[in-house]
């Protein structure tokens, strides 16, 4: 090979030694990484592997096996007694919080460190409050200009106006949410639809968003989720507390942070919502730390939290806290629900149903990553084994999202979305939140520094 130079400078210069010298023209050049005599849990649901070892060439999973030769040049990093797990999913992954105040939501670039930090290598933001800065954020964030999960998003809300939220612009009919969806079609990777949407909205909705393969989620209110299935909706939020058959007393949009309703899972009615959302697969993101998190006797998701939070975050969720654990009839509600909830989301695991992973940390409490080691937890407090709750959050979200071919389980050809933790998390659940190291589209990143760069920042000023 001859080569002719007539001018260059040192940049390219620099590049063209490197060519020749350490990798050769002629090959294409890899990033590699090897992890050796890591114990894998793939997220498949197949038993943990032992002592196996796993090839990263640049963004994906090559190999995977015991005893892997190394090529020349990988890096290898030894996790020896260590677990591996696919990237934690979070389907309820929202970026903005609420931070107490009459105008307290505020979009948190910080939320992405937190994800990342606890493991959590995609987010799904079903509805932001910045729809617009989140397509920003998400394309930051692919670029490499912001540290944090890959992030996917269905935009705006879609409901009918007006929204119970203020700040939610709704559509007053078929004709603007036809409007509405065509100008997003083409950024989103799925729909979200909330309380006041009408049936002739939603009808219309699934069959663009069918036509686009978009799945489509709702947070539900005027709109039963029988009903909602029947017209096609593929996923349902937060449980029974986003379904309005469980209230006995009719639904109102406040009735949905507290279910007071006394149906049971024999009613004719549930029952018939069971079998339907398990003959259409509809998926269900349950979010059970949104509500426990309200509970008087609620664990923080992790001991520091607070170091986290602003000072006047801190104010504001002292005052807020204060208001509800002093409501005794809210918090009676809360317990009846979740205790609910649980056995709901027991049968639909028996029955063989989708059951997804998220958090919704509107709540600024909710600490992302740390929300979500909570949520897997408290699967298993519902009656769910350890490996259910880790499909949960890596191989059924991918199922859900329709992206399961590129990521969600640690298999040859997909996205090096990996965690690492000390313990056996298919044996004891707890120790998912060992998150010893976080491997995003195969670049390694260290958890403590993450969080140590985010202190304090909840609801305060952000780089």
């Amino acid at each position: 090979m001859v080569l002719t130079i007539k001018r260059i400078n040192k940049k390219h210069f620099r590049l063209l030694i490197i060519c020749l010298f350490l990798i050769g023209c002629n090959e294409e050049y890899q990033m590699q990484t090897v992890l050796i005599n890591g114990n894998i849990i793939d997220g498949t649901g197949t038993e943990l592997k032992q002592d196996w070892d796993i090839l990263i060439s640049d963004d994906k999973i090559t190999k995977i096996g015991p005893n892997l030769a190394i090529p020349q040049h990988a890096t290898t990093v030894d996790v020896s007694g260590l677990t591996i797990l696919p990237g934690l999913i979070d389907m309820h992954g929202h970026i903005y919080a609420n931070l107490g105040s009459t105008n307290g939501i505020s979009n948190q670039k910080s939320y992405l460190k937190f994800y990342l930090a606890g493991g959590v290598t995609t987010i799904y933001s079903p509805g932001e409050y910045d729809a617009e800065g989140t397509l920003d954020l998400q394309n930051r964030v692919s670029q490499g200009q912001e540290v944090g999960p890959n992030i996917l998003t269905t935009g705006p809300y879609f409901d009918h106006s007006p929204s119970q939220v203020p700040w939610i612009n709704g559509i007053k009919s078929v004709e603007e949410l036809e409007y509405q969806f065509n100008k997003w079609s083409g950024k989103i990777d799925g729909v979200k639809v909330y309380t006041s949407i009408t049936s002739k909205e939603l009808s219309r909705l699934v069959e663009l968003a069918d036509s686009h393969d978009l799945p489509v989620t709702g947070h539900l209110g005027s709109v039963t989720a029988n009903e909602a299935i029947d017209l096609g909706i593929h996923g349902l939020e937060h449980g029974i507390f986003g379904m309005p058959e469980f209230f006995s007393s009719g639904f109102t949009p406040s009735s949905i942070a507290c279910q007071s309703g006394d149906f049971a899972l024999t009613h004719p009615e549930i029952k018939m919502l069971i079998d339907k959302i398990i003959d259409n697969q509809v998926y269900l993101t349950p979010t059970i730390i949104t509500f426990q998190a309200m509970l008087v006797n609620s664990e923080p998701v992790t001991t520091d939290w607070q170091k986290y939070l602003s000072s006047d975050v801190l104010k504001s969720i002292s005052k807020f806290e204060k208001r509800l654990m002093s409501n005794q009839n809210m918090q009676d509600c809360l317990e009846n629900g979740l205790k609910k909830q649980s056995k709901l989301l027991k049968e639909i695991y028996d029955r063989g149903g989708l059951i997804v992973a998220g958090t919704d940390p509107v709540g600024p409490m909710i600490i992302p990553g740390f929300g979500l080691h909570r949520e897997m937890q408290l699967l298993v407090e519902a009656g769910l084994p350890p490996m259910a709750a880790i499909q949960a959050a890596t191989i059924n979200a991918a199922k859900a999202l329709r992206k399961d071919a590129e990521f969600g389980s640690i298999e040859t050809g997909k996205l090096a979305d990996l965690i690492v933790v000390e313990g056996d998390p298919s044996q004891n659940i707890n120790h998912i939140g060992n998150t010893v190291m976080v491997f995003k589209n195969g670049k390694q990143f260290n958890p403590s520094e993450l969080r140590e760069s985010v202190i304090g920042k909840i609801g305060g000023v952000e780089d």
